[in-house]
């Protein structure tokens, strides 16, 4: 009897012009909160005639944002208490620091046990080499530069506070991707390689591996076999420039760098920035913000912060297990992301990797959302379906799906699983739709 079911629904997808529906295939979740750790942001709190001046506001935002991982720069005496103070204020809600050590800046070591003693050594969760020193105006860059990373390796290991000794060490970064080519292996003085991968205004994957910037492959050549930190990506939000793009557009791209980066095992992506310095629209480095100067949040800033609500999941480390499913319909350009909570339940994030912006003529494009159909085996009791873009509630939900329709959108969407606590009834099939 179930062959000549089977049969039947074959025939009547065969009749009705269909592809038939691939059979569930095993994928690998990965933890769910390891994606969340994953993230970060960019600020400047020591660029204290801009929007970063304002404390309260950086504070507030930041917790609405959710983000637990802060890049910013140590200093010497060019940085005052009252900097220092705001970062230790901001740790104190949960978000700590990759701290930037740079010879323009920190030019002298005697100070640096002084920079954890100011923040607080519990503030601190990396350090990092020197930030773009090719462009710094030093001829002999590369003498100064690696001699440097040496010396941060080196003083961070042996530091006599075991806490400082055990932060990872993040290598330098280089804004030309031919100095990349120039510069022999670091990797003995890191633990992590260090990338700088701004798309340019494109589709988020041209700054990862496939695009005619091979940003990856690069950073390999300094740090391999480090795994890589991109440190510092992201958009701007100048439409007068030539890789400027709208709110809209950003806020559908950000989303999407990060969850590509997971993808590829990038353990940390930092957006470039978190808030826009200043109120001036046709000046592409003061645009970068995930919130405008006066605080305002943009798009990009609502969509993260609410997959950080969604897929948070603090706790132990846990190894998650496999699920059957397959995709089917209209399947195009669909990325997807597969994660699980210590709870059992897989929370799959569905996306477009298409184009959202027209760079040629400064207008956003309309995409259209295609319906996918994600096929499941009966072992799950119910799910429920997020559009971050919108806000962190269940925008939709059923119960005992072997096949759910989803409509995938260039911003992410997420399908929440809920496994049978036990004695599982027979499963019947279900559609639904988000959006």
């Amino acid at each position: 009897m179930q062959k000549a079911l089977t049969l039947i629904f074959i025939m009547c997808g065969i009749l009705a012009g269909q592809v038939t529906i691939p059979p569930p295939a095993m994928e690998q979740a990965k933890q769910s909160d390891s994606f969340v750790d994953s993230i970060g942001v960019n600020t400047h709190f020591s660029y204290l005639n801009t929007t970063y001046g304002n404390a309260a506001l950086m504070e507030s935002e930041l917790i609405q944002l959710g983000i637990r991982h802060a890049r910013d720069g140590a200093g010497n005496q060019s940085i005052s208490d009252g900097v220092y103070n705001t970062m230790k204020a901001v740790a104190s809600t949960g978000t700590n620091f990759d701290l930037v050590f740079d010879p323009r800046t920190f030019p002298s070591w005697s100070q640096f046990d002084a920079q954890f003693a100011s923040i607080g050594i519990s503030s601190v969760f990396s350090v990092e080499g020197p930030i773009e020193y090719d462009i710094s105006g030093d001829p002999n860059w590369q003498a100064t530069l690696i001699p440097y990373q040496g010396t941060l390796y080196a003083t961070t290991k042996g530091d006599s506070n075991p806490t400082i000794a055990a932060l990872p060490v993040v290598l330098f970064s280089l804004i030309f991707n031919a100095n990349d080519l120039s510069v022999e292996n670091q990797s003995a003085y890191a633990n992590f390689s260090n990338m700088h991968s701004y798309p340019g205004g494109n589709v988020p994957t041209t700054s990862m591996c496939c695009g005619s910037q091979t940003y990856i492959s690069n950073a390999n050549i300094v740090g391999s076999p480090l795994p890589i930190w991109a440190t510092e990506t992201g958009y701007q939000n100048d439409q007068s420039d030539s890789q400027g793009v709208s709110d809209a557009a950003s806020g559908k791209y950000i989303p999407r760098i990060y969850l590509n980066y997971f993808n590829l095992g990038v353990p940390h992506t930092f957006i470039y920035e978190f808030a826009d310095e200043s109120n001036t629209p046709n000046d592409p480095q003061q645009n970068y913000g995930l919130i405008t100067y006066n605080g305002t949040e943009k798009q990009a800033f609502t969509t993260t912060a609410n997959m950080i609500k969604i897929l948070s999941d603090k706790g132990a480390t846990f190894v998650p297990n496999e699920l059957a499913y397959s995709l089917s319909g209209s399947t195009s350009n669909v990325t997807h992301t597969l994660l699980q909570k210590r709870n059992g339940r897989f929370e799959l994030v569905l996306w477009l990797e298409v184009a959202s912006y027209n760079l040629a003529n400064h207008t956003d494009l309309t995409v259209e959302p295609q319906p996918v159909t994600v096929n499941l085996n009966p072992t799950f009791s119910s799910y429920n379906l997020y559009d971050p873009s919108i806000s962190s509630a269940v925008q939709s939900s059923g119960t005992s799906p072997t096949s759910i329709i989803v409509s995938v959108y260039d911003s992410p969407q997420i399908l929440e699983l809920i496994p049978f606590s036990a004695n599982p009834s027979a499963p019947t099939n279900v559609t639904a739709t988000v959006r």
